[in-house]
């Protein structure tokens, strides 16, 4: 009897120290949030932030996770001053968004025939703008993780083809905001701010007659069916720079 107490004594306290230490590394552990807007099954998210996400986990030994939500906490413009304020851990986004002038230098990665590859020109994007330009100075409130570009941006219609300037009178473009608003604009073309998210309906309702988007992103929106023409240079009409950062409060708050 008192050999079985003393078994049933030890796998208690055998448990209690398992359930301490389980406790302790719960308390030690980081989970930041992360807001999306993007739709969860686009690449952006399932081929870079899921696998970012993963690497953060793996590095740490678990002790940092990222958790990406499914849907955002605010709008595309917002997703910024999301993590400037602590109402997300950490954020991407386009700088074109932002309705100041906050990100004036980030531009620099915006102009036309930057590169045939998002690789390379997202490679020298930072390079200028990280480093030369301090873009970190930029992203005040926040702690400046990535910054990167898409691939050549490119201009389709369901309207005409587009082979002189003059062809571009009278169109009603969405544009991303930034530099490649301002080409459109002065090209003679009506242009429309909006997000990735409401493009389908304003397309498929002809309140738009195209789009100012990379190859990919005709197939990640649904939106091949209702274009017919796609202008096309090489080094890209233009481009547009993205950012990923942390709300810098929970960047120093993490142990080293």
């Amino acid at each position: 009897m008192k050999n079985g107490k003393n078994r049933t004594l030890r796998a208690l306290m055998a448990a209690s120290v398992s359930a301490i230490g389980l406790t302790v590394g719960i308390a030690h552990a980081e989970e930041l949030v992360m807001s999306s807007w993007l739709p969860p099954t686009h690449p952006l998210v399932t081929k870079v932030m899921q696998p970012w996400a993963d690497e953060v986990a793996k590095v740490t030994e678990g002790r940092v996770t990222v958790r990406i939500l499914p849907s955002p906490l605010g709008p595309p413009p917002a997703a910024f001053d999301l993590s400037v304020d602590g109402i997300a851990d950490i954020t991407y986004g386009l700088h074109s968004f932002s309705k100041d002038a906050r990100f004036q230098r980030s531009e620099i990665g915006q102009f036309s025939f930057l590169g045939n590859t998002a690789e390379r020109t997202s490679s020298a994007f930072w390079t200028v703008y990280a480093d030369d330009l301090d873009a970190q100075a930029e992203h005040q409130g926040t702690k400046l993780l990535s910054l990167w570009v898409h691939g050549p941006g490119m201009l389709h219609n369901n309207a005409r083809k587009i082979e002189k300037p003059e062809d571009f009178q009278g169109l009603k473009i969405r544009v991303p905001g930034g530099y490649i608003a301002d080409l459109v604009a002065e090209l003679g073309a009506t242009t429309q701010f909006m997000g990735p998210g409401e493009v389908f309906e304003k397309l498929s309702n002809h309140v738009i007659d195209g789009v100012t988007f990379p190859m990919e992103a005709l197939h990640s929106f649904n939106l091949a069916p209702h274009l017919t023409n796609t202008l096309k240079v090489d080094g890209g009409l233009y481009n547009t720079t993205w950012f990923l950062v942390m709300n810098e409060g929970r960047w120093d708050g993490l142990a080293a």
